[in-house]
C-alpha cells in the first residue's frame, strides 16, 4: 500500500497498483512454462538423434552431436511468440536446450570401447 496526500497535505492510504502482482506471477508462470518447453525440446532432440542412428544400425556412442546452432534454430520456434520474446533470451533457451539434450544423450550412450 501506497500513502498518498490531497491538495491540503491530508494522507491517505491507496491500494497498490492493480495488476501488478498478477503481472509479476503470469510472467512467473510464462517463465516456468517456457523453462518446461525449452527441456522437452532438448529431450525430444536427443531422442531423435538417437532414432536416427538406430534406424542407420549405428550404436549410440561417442559425444554428443548436436550444435549451438541447432539448439538455437529449435527454440527460436518456441520462444518466437510476441508474448514469449520478451520474456526470452534466444542464447540461453539455446544453451539450456543443448545442455538436456547432451545430458539426455551422454546418459544413454554407449560406453567407449576404452573405458
Amino acid at each position: 500500500m501506497s500513502e498518498l496526500r490531497d491538495r491540503g497535505g491530508a494522507a491517505s492510504v491507496a491500494p497498490p497498483p492493480a495488476g501488478n502482482g498478477s503481472s509479476m506471477a503470469s510472467r512467473t508462470r510464462l517463465r516456468a512454462a517456457l523453462d518446461r518447453e525449452v527441456e522437452a525440446i532438448g529431450q525430444a532432440w536427443a531422442q531423435a538423434k538417437m532414432e536416427a542412428l538406430r534406424n542407420e544400425g549405428r550404436p549410440i556412442a561417442g559425444g554428443w552431436p548436436g550444435t549451438m546452432s541447432e539448439a538455437r534454430a529449435r527454440v527460436s520456434v518456441c520462444a518466437r511468440s510476441a508474448s514469449r520474446s520478451a520474456e526470452a533470451d534466444l542464447e540461453t533457451l539455446a544453451r539450456r536446450a543443448y545442455v538436456v539434450a547432451k545430458a539426455t544423450w551422454l546418459s544413454r550412450t554407449a560406453p567407449d570401447a576404452d573405458e
